[in-house]
């Protein structure tokens, strides 16, 4: 992900440059074209990833995964994958016309990537939330004799849920523009 952070930054310190330049003269529709498709193939791309990351941790922390969750958290992996490969490929399609300024406009489709990305977080999110409510649900008729460690343990689920939960409602953000 850092890798694709970089080089995102740099292509849009390029695109600000070139933006600069191309104020006092030529304009370049190949070039602009070439580094406009690296720029968001390398942002889907950690969509992607960013994805995988909270499906891994679903994945994890299910002591006991049955077929069905299994199942579940497979197909959100496709669904995501599927969701981007489809955005890199209706990008690179919406780039082929060279007469005028490239610009990224493939209007309908572009909410199926926020959707498909918000759901595999929500899903992702409630099985971490589930796992931390039988955690938590363990404890309470419990004496804990190191409840240190339980609160630390009990601190990290909610920070997993927490984020997951941030993630989810930027894409919902996304989605509504």
């Amino acid at each position: 992900m850092l890798i694709f952070d970089t080089v995102n930054v740099a292509m849009s310190t390029y695109f600000i440059a070139y933006d600069i330049r191309a104020l006092g003269g030529s304009f370049h529709p190949e070039v602009t074209q070439v580094l406009t498709l690296v720029d968001a193939i390398v942002s889907k791309v950690n969509f992607f990833l960013s994805d995988l990351v909270i499906v891994w941790r679903a994945w994890s922390i299910l002591q006991h995964r049955t077929v069905s969750h299994r199942i579940i958290l497979i197909f959100c992996v496709c669904l995501s994958f599927g969701a981007v490969l489809a955005d890199i490929i209706f990008i690179y399609a919406s780039s082929f016309n060279l007469e005028k300024a490239f610009t990224l406009d493939y209007e309908t489709s572009r909410i199926f990537l926020p959707l498909a990305l918000l759901l595999t977080n929500i899903i992702a999110t409630i099985f971490i939330s589930f796992r931390a409510w039988k955690f938590h649900q363990g404890l309470v008729g419990t004496a804990a004799e190191d409840s240190r460690r339980i609160h630390h343990l009990t601190q990290v689920l909610l920070l997993m849920i927490e984020s997951g939960c941030l993630y989810s409602l930027l894409w919902v953000h996304v989605s509504t523009f």
